[in-house]
């Protein structure tokens, strides 16, 4: 189904629809399980448990070297649940999984390797593409984004 580009959120929404298994694993294109982590993804599917979800500790990797320090790491994100049990929000930038209050959020072991950035070149192309979604986020809602604040956002987030 072809649509108009709505944003992270929007998009995962969409694609979340045609899962067949019981199970999401998100990923992203730039991101990697490693064999330790598949072992936990397996159990916790394996063990099937209720009004849960689960947090994967995601290291990322900038111009080839992991970053495990200043906050970057672990950087947990909600990746694995239950498919009929959780949605992405309508985030056009930084989506995050919503799911209903006193679900059990569960530490998953193993890393997440995120290839976030190869090069200068790859850092500035992708800072500057969120820099947008983020300011055309703010505007939507009604809120000024200043080309100053859209530059820190970015080399903040990322």
């Amino acid at each position: 189904e072809n649509r108009d580009w709505q944003g992270f959120g929007k998009q995962r929404q969409l694609a979340q629809q045609y899962v067949t298994s019981d199970y999401v694993l998100w990923l992203d294109a730039d991101e990697r399980v490693t064999p330790k982590l598949q072992r936990a993804i397996l159990s916790a599917v394996k063990n099937n448990r209720e009004n849960t979800v689960y947090e994967i500790p995601r290291v990322s990797e900038v111009f080839g070297r992991e970053i495990r320090h200043s906050g970057w790491y672990p950087d947990y994100v909600v990746r694995l649940y239950r498919t009929n049990y959780a949605q992405y929000n309508d985030s056009l930038v930084h989506e995050k999984v919503e799911f209903p209050a006193g679900t059990k959020v569960e530490k998953l072991t193993g890393d997440l390797e995120h290839f976030t950035y190869k090069s200068i070149h790859h850092y500035l192309v992708k800072s500057a593409g969120y820099a947008k979604a983020w300011a055309d986020q703010r505007q939507a809602k009604g809120k000024k984004a200043t080309l100053w604040q859209g530059i820190t956002h970015a080399l903040g987030c990322f």
